[in-house]
Parts: structure tokens; C-alpha cells; sequence
């Protein structure tokens, strides 16, 4: 019998229609995403502060200029989220993402990308008008309050059912994208040769591992395999890991941390960072896993923040940056030349995500996956990168950028405690002049996915 995915070669970029999905229940551990459609404005318009007014006040407690290009009239320092549409209610310990009965307010950057995506993709236009409806059903605000109370407060039975579902979206995703195909030559440059060698042990990297799907999913291909993995511990929100490791199995190898707070991995030196910051004793000098010889030919990154992670305020508004980034620098810093690289993203058309397809799409070979079995109804996919040039001047340029994203949203700003700094109207409207016709073609299918879930769901009908 056919499965989902015969007809569908995502790297070839010759797509078939998905077939018709199954009503399961969404994912569990994400919000409602921001999709009201609002008015297009220009950067002035919206409730920020610009670079140059923000860079003529003064630098913070530590002496450090807000950013050494601040001033640059191209982008825009917001000092603080853009207002909040009421009602909000916040659920205890969950900062990032808390339960909403109406979409926060697109940026500039984001409202202009929908309204090129509107003019020239029909498919967009119709999912765009759905999550619309979504967002102002009553219904769908108590449908989504359910899951997340059910996935905060699982219990055993809960967390194996996720685990099981994890698992087989892992298998989904390598039938679709072959993405555990990890044995490709491994070419290694000495002093005085190149060196061209099989890897008979595959090495793979799971960030962010709870509770181990994946990493299942993995071994299931390459069963003498090693992997790696690095999650947030229980006692501070995580979840936990199912699979076996350590003593019980010796192929997996798991270490409990925050990684989001690896300042010397990111290229801050511990001895820089002011003492005056909240949360100056949690920041680490760990370098996990740097002795791996040759680096991993897999890394997978599936890190969102949780509702269940008790954040300090000044991480509140900033968490998803800073875990994005986080998993970026630490994956690239381990991948080796020509490995694999896959990242859970959401919303296809957020203007970070086109940075990041374009980023990738210069020094890889990429394509987007979303389950047709799982999660349809969410904006969540995966970017697969296959034969990553981490040694390219390309990856090198995009990995000190997110090096200063993340220091910007950790340090930036008069308080030293975070700052996002965005791309300006002129900028964002080049990326798309260049670069929107791809994201159309990499996008479509996954908004066709999602586009017919939610044509289904009870709560927009």
C-alpha cells in the first residue's frame, strides 16, 4: 500500500497533495499562534522606539553601548513588546506563552511579510482567513486551554501517549525527508591530505530531548548508533526523558541543563557579564559535548519553551529568541562538514523563519516537513538542512549573527537584560523582493496541511 509520502520528494521539490487528514488532537505543549490579520503598518506607525533615539540614551549599568549598530536606520530596537490586546490571562510559570482569548498584534516586520504572502499565494490567503476564524471562536480558546492544561498536568499515562506520538512523527519525518540517512562520506582535512572516510557509527545531537521520540526514532535506523542529547531538567519545568540511557542503555548519553544559558558557548566569557544581572550565577562556562571527534552527523533541534519553566521577568518576553538561538549555535558548533541539521520552527511565514530558510538555504540543501498525522492544525515544521558546509564562509557569517541575537536578548538594552533588535520596512521588503518566491514554494505544502485542518476543525466552522 502507498504511505503518505510516496510521491513526494521534498528535496527534488516536486510536490503531491497530502492526503486528507484524520481529526487527531493538536500538539500539545504550544500556544495559538498570532494570526489576526490587521491593517499593513509602516515601522513608524507601531509602538516602537527607533535605533537612533534608543542609541542616544544611555548605556547600561556595565558600560557597554546598547549595540555597536543600533544606529543603523534600517533597524529598529523595541525595547518592549508591542501591546497586548485584553484579555490576557497568564498561566502560573508560564511566561513566553501565555493563554490568550484574542492574538497579540503583529510587529512591522510580520505585518508586512503577511501582506506580501496575502497578494501572491491563494493557499496563504486561505489559511490566513481560517486562523482569523480561529481566533475568534470561544470555542477554540476553551479547545486549547484543554490541551495545554492536559499536557501541563499529565500524568504517566499522558506522558507515554506524547512519547508514542513522538515517535511516530519521527518516523513520518524520515519517511518524508529521509532525514536519518546520516551515513554520506566524511571527509577530513589534515596538514598534509584530505582524507575521505564512512562513518560506521553514526553520532547524532538531540537538543532539547524530552522525552525521546526522536532519538527512538533514530535508533530504530541505525541501531549501533550514539546519540547525544541535552534537556531541561525535571525540577525546573522539564519533561521527562522515557527512552533509556546511561547505565540502562549505553548508546545514549543525556545531559540535564539549561542551554539557553551557556554564555561561553555563545562567545560571552563568564568574566564579562555584570554581576548586577538577575541571573548572573546561572550562566555556564559548560562547552557539552565539544570532545565528540569529528563532530555529529545529526543534529536535531526540537526546543520550544514551556509553560511548565518558571522564567526570571527578564526572560519573559524574550525566551523564544534566546532558545532559538541557543540550539543554532550550539547544533552548528557540533555538526560536522556535510552533516544533517533539523529544527522544530513555527509559522512558515514569521519574518525570523524567512531569515532563517534563506540562512540555511545558502549553505545547505533544504526542505520543510509538517506530519499529515500529527499536529496539522498548529503552525509547527521542521527545516531539514542536508549537506551543511559548516566550514563555508556563509554558516560562519550566520552563526556570529546569531551569536549577537542572542547576546543582544540576553545582555541588550539600558538595563543590560535583553532588547530585540528588528529589521526595518526598507530591509524586510528587500528580503522578500529576493526571497519570496521561494518561501512560497518551500511553504505551500505546509500550508496546504494546515489550511485543510483547520477547514475541519469544529471551533472555526
Amino acid at each position: 500500500m502507498a504511505g503518505p509520502y510516496d510521491s513526494l520528494n521534498l528535496f527534488d521539490l516536486t510536490i503531491s497533495t497530502p492526503p486528507e487528514p484524520s481529526r487527531d488532537a493538536p500538539e500539545p505543549n504550544q500556544q495559538k499562534e498570532s494570526e489576526q490579520p490587521t491593517p499593513i503598518a509602516k515601522p513608524s506607525s507601531v509602538p516602537w522606539r527607533s535605533a537612533r533615539v534608543q542609541a542616544k540614551q544611555k548605556e547600561n549599568e556595565s558600560g557597554r553601548p546598547l549595540s555597536k549598530d543600533v544606529g543603523d536606520s534600517n533597524q529598529t530596537v523595541r525595547t518592549a513588546p508591542p501591546p497586548r490586546p485584553e484579555p490576557w490571562t497568564l498561566v502560573p510559570g508560564h511566561y513566553s506563552g501565555p493563554l490568550r482569548t484574542g492574538p497579540p498584534p503583529l510587529t512591522g516586520p510580520e505585518l508586512i511579510v503577511r501582506d506580501y504572502l496575502r497578494a501572491n499565494d491563494h493557499i496563504f490567503r486561505a489559511l490566513d482567513d481560517l486562523r482569523d476564524k480561529g481566533w475568534k471562536s470561544t470555542a477554540g480558546d476553551t479547545h486549547f486551554r484543554n490541551l495545554q492544561a492536559a499536557s501541563d498536568n499529565a500524568d504517566p499515562e499522558e506522558r507515554e501517549r506524547f512519547y508514542e506520538m513522538f515517535k511516530a512523527v519521527g518516523l513520518e519525518m524520515h519517511t518524508a525527508t529521509d532525514v536519518f540517512n546520516v551515513n554520506a562520506p566524511l571527509t577530513v582535512t589534515t596538514a598534509t591530505q584530505t582524507l575521505t572516510t564512512i562513518s560506521r557509527t553514526p553520532h547524532a545531537l538531540n537538543l532539547c530531548m524530552a522525552p525521546g521520540g526522536y532519538t527512538w526514532a533514530f535508533l530504530q535506523h541505525h541501531p549501533t548508533a550514539h546519540v547525544c542529547g541535552i534537556t531541561l531538567p525535571e525540577n525546573m519545568g522539564g519533561h521527562p526523558v522515557l527512552l533509556p540511557y546511561g547505565f540502562n542503555d549505553p548508546r545514549i548519553e543525556v545531559q540535564f541543563l539549561d542551554l539557553t544559558m551557556l554564555a561561553t558557548e555563545f562567545g560571552v566569557p563568564l568574566s564579562t557579564i555584570p554581576s548586577t544581572h538577575p541571573e548572573f550565577s546561572k550562566f555556564s562556562s559548560a562547552r557539552p559535548f565539544s570532545d565528540t571527534p569529528h563532530g555529529f552527523s545529526l543534529v536535531l533541534c526540537d526546543g520550544q519553551v514551556l509553560r511548565t519553566h518558571a522564567l526570571a521577568d527578564c526572560r519573559r518576553d524574550l525566551e523564544t529568541i534566546r532558545l532559538t538561538t541557543a540550539q543554532l549555535i550550539l547544533g552548528m558548533q557540533r555538526l560536522r562538514e556535510g552533516g544533517t541539521f533539523a529544527i522544530l520552527l513555527h509559522k512558515v511565514d514569521a519574518y525570523d523563519s524567512i531569515l532563517l530558510l534563506r540562512a540555511f538555504d545558502s549553505f545547505s540543501r533544504i526542505a520543510l516537513f509538517k506530519p499529515v498525522k500529527k499536529f496539522r492544525v498548529r503552525s509547527s515544521f521542521y527545516l531539514i538542512a542536508k549537506e551543511v558546509r559548516v566550514n563555508c564562509e556563509e554558516a560562519k557569517t550566520a552563526v556570529r549573527e546569531w551569536k549577537e541575537k542572542w547576546r543582544m536578548a540576553t545582555f541588550g538594552g539600558v538595563e543590560g537584560t535583553g532588547v530585540v533588535v528588528e529589521d526595518g520596512e526598507e530591509v524586510v521588503k528587500g528580503v522578500l523582493e529576493k526571497y519570496g518566491q521561494r518561501v512560497i514554494s518551500l511553504g505551500r505544502p505546509v500550508w496546504r496541511i494546515q489550511r485543510d485542518a483547520l477547514g475541519r476543525a469544529e471551533y472555526v466552522q
